[in-house]
């Protein structure tokens, strides 16, 4: 009976954690769940993490690192609720993988200052005026000594090379 039961013990030590831990951690997971239960019961509750490290001679860090290698046993679901008590809590799937709100811009940003290489100085120049500064047309034509009807003919020339540079594979 005794070596049927170490055999058991030994396959679940060994094949059943969701992420393997080193084999320290495993064993002191185990003492600090002995010492967690004695402590229990000698005390008549439930013992601190300064108890259990005094009572196994380790330090404070190290009873917490066998913990979580406990908690590590098993998986936890996504649908699982923050605290698992409130239904209202958000899930742990809403809390992880939350999609940044700058990175649509960023990757635009990217995309633009790659297609701009296709532009002339001159055209980068007003479309930086026109949609970064947003300047009007007539501005931008004082601002580079020519009329707003020229501005807008360099503007829609511009676009135009910048949607044909975009179709391109």
């Amino acid at each position: 009976m005794p070596t049927i039961a170490g055999d058991l013990r030994r396959h679940f030590r060994d094949r059943c954690w969701t992420v393997r831990p080193p084999r320290g951690v495993g064993e002191l997971m185990l003492q600090v769940y002995k010492a967690t239960s004695e402590l229990g019961a000698r005390l008549g509750r439930p013992p601190t993490v300064r108890e259990i490290g005094q009572a196994l001679e380790v330090a404070d860090e190290v009873v917490l690192e066998a913990w979580q290698a406990r908690r590590d046993l098993t998986c936890t679901s996504l649908n699982e609720h923050g605290s698992g008590h409130d239904e209202s809590d958000a899930t742990r799937q809403d809390a992880i993988g939350i999609e940044d709100a700058g990175f649509l811009r960023v990757q635009q940003r990217a995309t633009i200052d790659q297609l701009t290489v296709v532009l002339t100085e001159r055209e980068r120049r007003v479309l930086k005026l026109r949609f970064d500064e947003d300047l009007t047309q007539e501005q931008i034509g004082q601002c580079i000594g020519v009329s707003q009807m020229q501005v807008s003919r360099l503007i829609r020339g511009a676009l135009a090379k910048l949607a044909e540079a975009a179709s391109r594979p």
